[in-house]
């Protein structure tokens, strides 16, 4: 979550591993468009739920952005419900495509 504003950049990491070389490159590239480097404050939000497999990280990642973006102060899911969440999102997916066309 990037608040440029409050030059913050929150990172949330499924795994629970370090910080991911992804954040540098997003800091890197907001520096390039502001055309000065910019002191950042980066940090891991804490007491996120963990995926317990290898293939729930995209599911994880839309769900930690769902839940910021409508400001929940906590993340209530897990592992165990990422196939309903999975159907979940493709029924949005589908339901707004049949819209368009």
């Amino acid at each position: 979550v990037v608040e440029p504003g409050r030059q913050t950049i929150q990172y949330m990491e499924s795994m629970g591993c370090t910080m991911p070389p992804a954040v540098d490159s997003i800091r890197e590239f907001l520096d390039l468009q502001h055309g000065t480097p910019l002191t950042w404050t980066i940090n891991r939000v804490e007491n996120l739920p963990r995926q317990l497999d290898s293939t729930s990280c995209g599911v994880f990642a839309c769900l930690y952005g769902v839940y910021k973006v409508f400001g929940c102060t906590e993340f209530d899911f897990q592992t165990t419900d990422m196939n309903r969440v999975r159907l979940w999102i493709a029924g949005h997916f589908l339901r707004y495509t049949t819209r368009t066309i």
